[in-house]
């Protein structure tokens, strides 16, 4: 006994002998009675030796080793089979990538862009190499890093896709060694003020995200935002020609953001209109009408945002925030604010997300051929998503209105400002003093007063309208144009007729084919 646990202690680490050994003695001895005496080995490796005690397993040959096929190493003319497909799949693209080398080297590689799924790609793998033996998850482990899927962005900022050009021309320019130094002096001014950009937007995302966190129960926000056209006149079934009578409806979207109970909610109105011209005339009315529903009425501190279109950074805009509502709301105070120019991505964006697809599912269940159609389509989706979620009926998070496309315009009001509008994002109004940074702040101490004047005129713009009717059919009881008519009857004259029978009778009985 004490020979063999000698032999047990001196055999190493490999357990496929050790449990060989103590095999010996496992069949005859509990794994008390052997530890009592001295051995030291688990209780995994006690009960494979008490099994192998049981078949006569007694050798010290250790056995084949079995290596799980997902850590076999993989043949290298499979390795090339795969980077083969992968470039065949493949397009070069201007981008490149650094890749570390298993020496420790660091490479550039140029960025391929895969013409398939990396999925569709190894399928296509599979049915030329059958006889290869890899898995799915194998393959996109396999896969360099240098071959991606090609994306598209698109409502990108001009200056940030300019400058992400300029930052790719330059890098390549110091990994060359090539250098022009007129050209690299160029591209390091144009870095610069890259970063600046890129650092204004970042200070001012910062100062909304900040903003919303400080929120209270006497403070909320309202981000709105123009949504792209939907275009209505669609439905289940639509012929080819229903494409072109389609009408087009805007939508201004409001999303409120506040606390309750400490938890951050949005709600989103949204104005519905026939009425195309997307200015501040339609902005500022529709404001006007939100403010006065019953949410608003406990917010002394209204904080407004949107991107810095047209439609919103104007001097009407600032004259209805500042001296309109102001004097309608004399207990509240309002903030105006505005994200970088190209950079106004906000949570009203999400919301137009959905309403897209809401108005996809809907065009498949039923016609949508009036504002009215639209209205009660969302409202029976917002209805349906709130009960999915088991809201409380009075508690929408969505809201629809029509907006009359009809407003008569009346004078213009302006707020002038002394050296232009477009210098600062966020501006506040106290005491008839007109406040302006060019980042969102809550300190107050860091907003310059701005000179001003007060500007009436005449408002020449011109509304645009959607046509007044969508119809699916001509007028009248006709199956086609009068055109259409006349080309047609032709054909049935040159084949004969088949009203009366006669050849155009034998070509309908013949499939469908002319008899020579």
């Amino acid at each position: 006994m004490n020979n063999i646990k000698v032999l047990h202690q001196n055999c190493g680490t490999f357990s496929g002998q050790k449990s060989n050994i103590l095999a010996l003695v496992a069949g005859t001895h509990t794994q008390k009675t052997l530890k009592d005496f001295g051995f030291t080995f688990s209780h995994k490796q006690y009960k494979l030796a008490r099994e192998k005690a049981v078949i006569g397993q007694f050798d010290l040959n250790p056995g084949e080793k079995k290596i799980p096929q997902s850590k076999a190493r993989i043949p290298e003319d499979v390795v090339e089979k795969i980077n083969s497909i992968l470039i065949e799949q493949s397009i070069p693209s201007s981008k490149t990538i650094v890749l570390a080398q298993k020496n420790g080297q660091k490479i550039i590689k140029e960025v391929r862009m895969l013409q398939d799924t990396k999925k569709g790609i190894y399928q296509k793998l599979m049915e030329r190499f059958p006889q290869t033996k890899i898995s799915l998850s194998k393959f996109y482990t396999l896969c360099p890093r240098n071959f991606q899927r090609a994306s598209k962005r698109t409502d990108v900022c001009n200056v940030c896709v300019a400058g992400n050009q300029y930052k790719a021309e330059l890098d390549s320019m110091a990994r060359s060694g090539n250098i022009n130094l007129f050209r690299m002096a160029t591209l390091q001014r144009l870095m610069a003020e890259f970063r600046d950009h890129l650092k204004l937007n970042d200070l001012q995302r910062k100062a909304f995200r900040k903003q919303q966190l400080d929120l209270d129960t006497d403070s909320c926000m309202i981000v709105a935002d123009f949504k792209e056209n939907f275009r209505i006149g669609g439905g289940p079934v639509e012929a080819s020609s229903s494409f072109y009578r389609k009408r087009q409806i805007s939508d201004l979207c409001f999303c409120l953001i506040y606390k309750d109970n400490g938890q951050m909610t949005r709600k989103y109105f949204n104005y519905l209109s026939e009425n195309l011209t997307h200015d501040s005339f339609y902005v500022i009315n529709c404001l006007k009408d939100l403010l006065s529903h019953e949410e608003f009425e406990n917010f002394q501190k209204i904080h407004l945002w949107s991107d810095s279109g047209a439609h919103f950074k104007n001097s009407d805009y600032i004259y209805a925030i500042f001296k309109e509502l102001q004097s309608i709301y004399m207990g509240k105070m309002f903030s105006l604010n505005f994200f970088l120019e190209n950079h106004g991505k906000s949570d009203v964006d999400g919301h137009f997300g959905v309403l897209s697809r809401w108005f996809r599912d809907a065009e498949k269940q039923q016609d949508i051929l009036s504002i009215e159609d639209l209205v009660t389509c969302f409202k029976q989706k917002s209805s349906q998503n709130g009960s999915t979620r088991g809201l409380d009926a009075n508690d929408e998070a969505y809201k629809f209105y029509i907006y009359s496309k009809d407003m008569p315009r009346v004078d213009r009001h302006q707020i002038k400002i002394d050296g232009g509008i477009k210098l600062n994002l966020s501006y506040y109004f106290v005491n008839e003093k007109l406040f302006a940074s060019p980042i969102c702040s809550e300190d107050l101490s860091l907003y310059n007063p701005v000179a001003y004047k007060i500007v009436k005129a005449k408002d020449t713009r011109k509304d645009k309208y959607a046509p007044d009717q969508i119809q699916r059919m001509n007028a009248g009881d006709a199956l086609m144009g009068p055109s259409s008519i006349r080309i047609q009857m032709k054909r049935v004259e040159m084949l004969g007729g088949w009203r009366g029978g006669g050849e155009g009778e034998r070509f309908l009985s013949n499939g469908g084919h002319c008899e020579r």
